[in-house]
């Protein structure tokens, strides 16, 4: 019999970032729609295994490598809606739009910001929301400035 290709939204997810001899994963994301667990996203160490992707109970399960953790977290942050999919022959599965995106399109809320700082320069997505007192200050390039949290953008340096 041959199995049918799976595809699951999900609207929320969990950490589990986990430090244990006795646990085969250093981090854990369970992804939820409406409330129930519908897949496990689980991250094994440089040199393990890694397993099939495979659905099971109504569940998702799929491996990466810890060193996947940040481009997983980053989809997470700045994506939706989303999807569990896995193929018909179980080769391979994956975290995907649920739906087709626009290109050069950014969710809503946020905006392309640039900072500068000790002579490098930073580009991020950055929530307008942010609280100055528990963020890094964002030049808008327009002489004023904004905040980003630190907890919801992710920067990546390069040299001027």
């Amino acid at each position: 019999m041959q199995n049918e290709p799976v595809s699951i939204d999900f609207d929320h997810y969990k950490i589990y970032y986990i430090t244990s001899v006795t646990k085969p994963f250093p981090a854990v994301i369970s992804c939820y729609n409406n409330g129930v667990e519908v897949g496990v996203l689980r991250f094994r160490t440089m040199g393990q295994r890694l397993e099939a992707p495979s659905f099971a109970g109504n569940k998702v399960t799929l491996d990466y490598p810890i060193e996947r953790f940040g481009d997983i977290h980053t989809i997470l942050l700045h994506e939706k809606p989303l999807s569990l999919y896995i193929t018909a022959e179980r080769h391979w599965g994956g975290v995907t739009t649920s739906q087709l995106e626009a290109t050069g399109e950014m969710e809503n809320g946020t905006e392309f910001f640039t900072r500068i700082s000790d002579g490098a320069i930073a580009d991020t997505l950055v929530n307008l929301d942010g609280d100055a007192e528990d963020g890094i200050p964002l030049d808008r390039g327009d002489g004023r400035r904004t905040w980003c949290p630190i907890s919801i953008g992710q920067a990546v340096f390069r040299e001027k």
